[in-house]
């Protein structure tokens, strides 16, 4: 059977590391606003096990750097990467 009703976000966990390549990051967005589709993300700063941490990341924090006038950090490096490709993101809350 088929739904009656198309999805309307994919809720996927979000890592600047992707494991389809970088194809698939670039055309994983684009097809799903293309299909009217949202994609939500999660765990935009948590590293995926086995790879590097996004936080720790000479490049993540390369650009925090160059911000750091302006109070940039890391994390929010991260999300707002996440925003450009077009994603909705659920920030993580902590307690620290």
């Amino acid at each position: 059977k088929r739904a009656q009703s198309p999805p309307t976000y994919i809720q996927n966990k979000l890592s600047p590391y992707y494991h389809g390549g970088e194809e698939t990051a670039r055309s994983l967005p684009k097809l799903l606003q293309k299909r009217g589709i949202r994609l939500v993300g999660y765990s935009v700063i948590n590293p995926w096990p086995g790879l590097l941490n996004p936080l720790q990341d000479p490049t993540v924090l390369a650009v925090a750097e160059r911000h750091q006038a302006s109070g940039v950090t890391p994390a929010q490096i991260l999300h707002r990467w996440a925003l450009q490709i077009g994603a909705a993101i659920i920030p993580k809350a902590s307690s620290n």
